[in-house]
């Protein structure tokens, strides 16, 4: 089953993230999609994970507004699909 991208983190600082996973394979991301916060991930040309910007779910949003966004710098960049589960 793949579902919507789930973003599993620690946080760090009240600035700072670690990334624990990254997936789409996760029957929690359909179950409580409504609950979990819309994010946008900050990457480079390389595709590796700068940053998150995180936002509170609102149904009429697909996606995290950067301007209604809270900013976490990621304190383990690493390729985007090497967060896998």
């Amino acid at each position: 089953m793949s579902g919507r991208w789930n973003l599993k983190l620690e946080m760090v600082s009240e600035s700072e993230i670690k990334i624990l996973r990254y997936s789409r394979d996760d029957p929690e991301g359909y179950e409580k999609e409504d609950q979990f916060p819309r994010l946008m991930i900050d990457e480079d040309a390389q595709r590796t994970v700068l940053g998150v910007y995180l936002m509170p779910f609102d149904p009429f949003k697909s996606w995290a507004n950067i301007s209604e966004s809270v900013y976490y710098k990621v304190v383990n960049p690493a390729h985007i699909f090497s967060y896998g589960s």
